[in-house]
C-alpha cells in the first residue's frame, strides 16, 4: 500500500494560512478547484490534487486545501494531472466519504488524469477484518484515467456499502505487470452505476470485476469495452441487481490468451436485467466470448443483444448455463457471422439443469464452426427436468467447415434428457444449410416437442431420436420439409406422434433465394395444419397472427403449416405501409 506523507509535519504552515483561506464550515459542501496539475505533497501554496484528497478524508487542511466536509467535490480543469506517486489510498478508519471529482470531458477529451505507469489511483477500504463496513459514496464524472500499471492490485478498488458513480469517463491504456486484478474493482457496494463510459486499450487487465450482493443496484448504460485484453466480471448473490442497457464489448480480447470478454454468474435470487447489448470483432482463445450462469433461483432478462463477427476457440458466441431452478427470458437475441473452432459448443449455446429458459425471437445466421465442433448454429438443451422453449427463431445459412464431418453438422441441436425434462421449438425457420437441419434428441423418459417448423434448403432436413417409456410422446407436427437433399425427417423411437406436414411439396415460398420463407397465395400450406397437438403460441415467426384464415370461411380459422402464416391483407414484401417504393417488388397476392 503506498505510504501517505503525515500530516503532522504541515499543521505549523497549515495553522498559519488558515486566518487567510477560513476553515470550510462543516453543514455545507467544500469545493475544491485543482489548477496545479503536480502530484506533490508540500507546502508551496498550492493545492494539488492529491493534497485535496488527503483534506477530504482527514478532515484537515492540507497546504491552501480546506479541511473536508460531509460532502465534498475535486473539480480538475483542462489538462493532464499527473498521480503517479502510487494510489490514495482511503483508510478503513476514515469518516465516511461523500466525495464526487469532476472534469471537463465533453466531444474531447479536456481533463486527464496519467497514473504514469503507476499501481492505482484511488483505494477506498471501506471493509474491515471481521465484517465491519463503512459507507462511502465515490463519484467520478468527466474524466479520463490512463496509463495504470497494476502490480496484484486494481486501478479503483472499492469495498464497504456506499455507491459508486462513473459519468463520463475514459479508463484507458492500462497495463498489467504482474498478478493483476482489474481497472475497476467493488465488493459490497450497495449501489454502482456506470454510465456513457468507455473503457479501451487495456492490456492484460480486466476493465471491470464487481462482487454484488444483498441489496446491491448495479446499473451499466451506454459503455464500450474495446481494443482490450479484459472486459468485464459480474458475480452476483442475495437479491442483488443487475441492469444494462446499451452496453458494447468490440475488439476485445485480439491477439491475446485471455479467457474471458464477459463473465455473468448469478445466484441466489439475484436478478439481471439486460437490454441493447452488441458484442462484435472480438476474439476469445480460451473460452466463450460471453458466458453467463443462473443458478439458485437467480432471474434474468435478456432482450436485443446482437453477436457480429467473433470468434471463439474453446466455446461459443454466448454460452447459458440455467441451473437449480433458475429463470432466464430471452427476446431477440441474434447472432451472424461468428466463428467456433476446436471447441464443442454451437455459436449460441444454452442449457437447463433443473431451471428453465424461453427464447422469443432471434436470427441466427451465417456463423461457421470447424474442428470437432458440429453445431454452427445453435444448441438447446435440458437435463434433470430442465425446460427450454423456443419460438420465432430464424436459423439460416450456418455452415461446419470441415468436409469430413460437414454432413453430421447441425444448424439447430436440440437435446433433452433425464427424467421430466421438456424441451420445444416452434414457429421457427431453419434453412440453408449443407449439413442437417435440425437434429432432435430426447432420452430417459425426457420429451421434445417440435411444432410449425419451415425446414428448407439443407442436405438433410430433421433427426428426430427418442427412448420414452409407454405413454410418454415427443411430438413433431405441422411441418414444412421441402428442397432438402433428403425432405424426409428421419425418426427413430416408437413414441414420436408426427403429423399435419408438408414433405417434399412446394410451399410456394415467396423467395427462397433471398431466404424469404414466407408462403404466397395458393400455398398448400395454408389452412392445413393441425390444432390441439402441442401448444402452439400466438404469432408466427414474423410476429404476426397465428390463426388467421386464408382460405376458409368468415368465423372459420385453421393454422397454417410452417413457420409462416399467410396474412390476406399483404400485398407486397415489406407490408406497403412503409413507403419503400424500392421494395415494392415481391408480390404475395395476385
Amino acid at each position: 500500500m503506498p505510504h501517505r506523507p503525515s500530516l503532522r509535519s504541515f499543521f505549523p504552515v497549515v495553522a498559519l494560512l488558515i486566518p487567510l483561506i477560513g476553515l470550510a464550515d462543516a453543514s455545507h459542501a467544500t469545493m475544491y478547484t485543482i489548477t496545479d496539475t503536480r502530484d506533490v505533497v508540500a507546502v508551496d501554496l498550492s493545492c494539488t490534487f492529491r493534497e485535496a484528497l488527503m483534506a477530504v478524508t482527514d478532515r484537515v487542511a492540507v497546504d491552501i486545501c480546506p479541511a473536508g466536509t460531509a460532502s465534498n467535490t475535486i473539480a480538475l480543469q483542462f489538462g493532464t494531472y499527473d498521480f503517479d506517486q502510487g494510489a490514495f489510498v482511503v483508510p478503513f478508519e476514515a469518516d465516511p466519504l461523500d466525495l464526487t471529482i469532476t472534469g471537463l470531458n465533453g466531444a474531447l477529451v479536456a481533463t486527464r488524469v496519467d497514473l504514469g505507469d503507476s499501481n492505482g489511483f484511488i483505494n477506498v477500504v471501506g471493509s474491515a477484518f471481521g465484517g465491519a463496513q463503512q459507507e462511502h459514496r465515490l463519484r467520478l464524472e468527466g474524466l479520463q484515467i490512463q496509463n495504470a500499471a497494476g502490480n496484484g492490485s486494481s486501478v479503483l478498488t472499492l469495498s464497504g456499502t456506499g455507491a459508486l458513480t462513473l459519468e463520463g469517463v475514459n479508463m484507458v491504456d492500462g497495463r498489467c505487470v504482474g498478478s493483476c486484478s482489474s481497472a475497476i474493482s467493488a465488493g459490497r457496494f450497495s449501489d454502482v452505476t456506470i454510465r456513457n463510459s468507455f473503457f479501451a486499450r487495456n492490456d492484460n487487465l480486466t476493465s471491470v470485476t464487481l462482487t454484488v450482493e444483498s441489496d446491491t443496484r448495479v446499473v451499466i448504460e451506454n459503455t464500450t469495452w474495446t481494443d482490450s485484453v479484459g472486459g468485464l466480471q459480474i458475480r452476483a448473490s442475495e437479491t442483488a441487481t443487475v441492469e444494462f442497457s446499451g452496453v458494447v464489448f468490440e475488439r476485445a480480447g485480439l491477439d491475446a490468451a485471455t479467457d474471458l470478454i464477459a463473465f455473468l454468474d448469478f445466484e441466489d435470487d439475484s436478478a439481471f436485467i439486460a437490454r441493447d447489448v452488441a458484442v462484435r470483432d472480438n476474439i476469445e482463445l480460451t473460452g466463450s466470448i460471453v458466458e453467463m450462469r443462473l443458478r439458485n433461483q437467480a432471474t434474468a432478462l435478456i432482450e436485443d443483444w446482437a453477436f457480429d463477427r467473433n470468434q471463439s476457440t474453446g466455446s461459443g458466441s454466448f454460452v447459458l448455463a440455467v441451473e437449480d431452478s433458475g429463470d432466464a427470458v430471452i427476446n431477440r437475441l441474434n447472432a451472424a457471422n461468428n466463428t467456433v473452432t476446436d471447441g464443442f459448443r454451437a455459436v449460441v449455446d444454452i442449457r437447463a439443469v433443473r431451471g428453465s429458459f424461453t427464447w422469443t425471437g432471434g436470427e441466427i445466421s451465417n456463423n461457421f464452426s470447424a474442428g470437432v465442433s458440429e453445431s454452427p448454429g445453435v444448441t438447446l438443451r435440458s437435463f434433470d427436468g430442465g425446460f427450454f422453449l423456443a419460438d420465432q427463431l430464424v436459423v439460416v445459412g450456418n455452415r461446419h467447415v470441415s468436409p469430413a464431418s460437414q454432413a453430421g453438422s447441425a444448424q439447430a441441436q436440440l437435446v433433452v434428457q433425464d427424467d421430466g425434462s421438456e424441451g420445444f421449438l416452434r414457429n421457427s425457420v431453419i434453412a440453408d444449410s449443407p449439413g442437417l437441419g435440425i437434429r432432435a434428441e430426447a432420452f430417459d423418459d425426457s420429451t421434445v416437442d417440435l411444432a410449425n417448423l419451415t425446414v428448407a434448403g439443407n442436405d438433410t432436413s430433421l433427426t428426430l431420436s427418442e427412448e420414452h417409456s409407454a405413454g410418454i410422446v415427443s411430438h413433431l407436427a405441422n411441418g414444412i420439409f421441402f428442397d432438402n437433399g433428403v425432405d424426409a425427417p428421419a425418426l427413430t423411437g416408437s413414441n414420436i406422434l408426427s403429423v399435419g406436414h408438408l414433405i417434399g411439396v412446394d410451399p410456394l415460398f415467396v423467395d427462397a433465394p433471398a431466404r424469404d420463407y414466407r408462403i404466397g397465395a395458393g400455398s398448400p400450406a395454408i389452412d392445413t395444419g393441425l390444432g390441439g397437438i402441442v401448444p402452439l403460441g400466438n404469432l408466427d415467426v414474423a410476429g404476426r397472427d397465428r390463426f388467421v384464415s386464408g382460405t376458409l370461411p368468415p368465423g372459420q380459422v385453421a393454422v397454417d403449416v410452417g413457420a409462416h402464416e399467410f396474412q390476406p391483407g399483404d400485398v407486397f414484401a415489406d407490408g406497403f405501409e412503409t413507403g419503400d417504393v424500392s421494395r415494392w417488388t415481391a408480390l404475395i397476392q395476385q
